[in-house]
């Protein structure tokens, strides 16, 4: 059952924190206070029976596999998005490029990542609760200490695996995904929004 209504937008943010945002594969939203937003990948899990009702040339089930992957993916990505705007009151994404990721092995993994979708909800909803939604710089982020600067991380497609390092410079042992958060969130703290600086 659909119920359409009318919500006023919030006058106030609704949530007190500053939260960066590292995209991912694994795990899709890594914020940067340590909350991990992580589901299974949903191409991976249904692509069997996908195979196999394609195959049997079952197109009224093929679409009903679709579209069940599709409204899934939806649902999760909604409630996942809600959490994090409802206790921010700035949010800033890292601006990996998905387009570049589709055309690599990773592909499928990037389509069912989903990013454009989160990216566009988290804007909205953003705005809904009175916080603020910007885009911060991701490079070198994952490989940058996020407490002395030092870019001493592991790096190049062969680390990938590598959850987490300890900096040669000052010791500090991160998780890969939370640090690279914390350093967008940095990046994105000075991004210009209509004429103010977010401080």
């Amino acid at each position: 059952v659909n119920l359409q209504c009318e919500v006023p937008d919030a006058e106030e943010p609704l949530g007190h924190l500053d939260i960066g945002i590292d995209l991912g594969l694994t795990h899709q939203m890594t914020c940067s206070d340590g909350v991990v937003y992580s589901r299974v990948n949903l191409t991976r899990q249904y692509e069997e029976a996908l195979a196999m009702a394609q195959r049997a040339n079952k197109k009224t089930y093929t679409k009903t596999i679709q579209a069940k992957i599709a409204n899934t993916r939806m649902d999760w990505t909604h409630k996942a998005t809600t959490a994090i705007a409802q206790r921010a009151k700035l949010i800033v994404i890292g601006d990996v490029s998905s387009m570049k990721l589709i055309k690599t092995r990773f592909a499928k993994s990037t389509y069912d990542a989903a990013w454009g979708i989160a990216r566009s909800q988290l804007h909205y909803k953003a705005k809904r609760f009175a916080g603020v939604c910007v885009e911060g710089n991701e490079m070198f982020s994952s490989v940058t200490c996020s407490d002395c600067g030092t870019r001493s991380g592991p790096s190049g497609l062969g680390a990938l695996g590598v959850r987490e390092w300890c900096c040669s410079a000052c010791g500090v042992l991160h998780h890969r995904d939370v640090n690279a958060a914390q350093n967008i969130l940095r990046t994105g703290r000075g991004t210009p929004i209509k004429g103010i600086t977010v401080l």
